[in-house]
Formats: C-alpha cells, sequence, structure tokens
C-alpha cells in the first residue's frame, strides 16, 4: 500500500469520525425537541425534529466508510507500512 492510499485512508477515518459527530449531534436535537414537545413550546419542536433528521442521516454514510477503511486486508498493509516506515526513521 503506497503512502497517499494510506493517507487517504486517515483523511477517511477523520470523516467517518465528524460523521458521527454529527449524527450525535442530531440524537441531542431529538433529545431537545422532545423536551420543547413535553413544556408545550411546540412552535420549536419542528425545527429541532427537522435538524434532528438532518443530522441523524449521516449515521448511514458513515457506517458504509467505516466498513470501507476497515478491511482486514487494509489494516495489515498499513500496520506493514507504518512499521517499515519507522525501521527506516530509527536506523
Amino acid at each position: 500500500m503506497n503512502p497517499i492510499r494510506i493517507y487517504i485512508r486517515d483523511i477517511l477515518g477523520l470523516g467517518v469520525v465528524g460523521m458521527f459527530i454529527l449524527a450525535m449531534l442530531g440524537i441531542i436535537f431529538a433529545a431537545v425537541g422532545v423536551i420543547h414537545y413535553m413544556t408545550g413550546a411546540t412552535d420549536l419542536v419542528a425545527k429541532d425534529l427537522h435538524l434532528a433528521m438532518t443530522h441523524i442521516v449521516f449515521f448511514v454514510p458513515a457506517l458504509l466508510l467505516s466498513y470501507a477503511i476497515n478491511r482486514p486486508k487494509w489494516i495489515v498493509e498499513t500496520t506493514q507500512f507504518r512499521l517499515e516506515k519507522a525501521k527506516k526513521e530509527s536506523a
């Protein structure tokens, strides 16, 4: 595996982390929407649920990307590349 593919894999991994953070933000918006509904502020519920649904959608691409970048073959090749790189730097 060449260094460019490893860096692309790392960047995709950061993207997965970002998407999971956005999805968690969607869950927080849903909880806020439930709290607004329970307190009687129904004018805010629609906005909160709209925000929640637009953020919860990020679960799907995050799961697909994490499945794609965590293939056993890629993990072994990445580990070998980083080990060889560390050996070259220490020598």
